[in-house]
């Protein structure tokens, strides 16, 4: 239990830090328009979702 729980802690962990990374070179590399950064943000979600099941 104890395992699991770390493990999807450190997942979660990396995800959020990778995602705001790319959020940052995002804006820092193009001024993007918030839609498309959305969309980006929403796919890379389910992408995260999908390979958890």
């Amino acid at each position: 239990m104890f395992s699991l729980q770390n493990g999807e802690n450190t997942v979660v962990k990396t995800v959020s830090s990778m995602l705001s990374v790319m959020w940052q070179l995002i804006h820092q590399v193009t001024s993007t328009p918030l839609i498309l950064a959305t969309k980006t943000f929403r796919s890379l979600v389910q992408t995260v979702f999908s390979l958890k099941t």
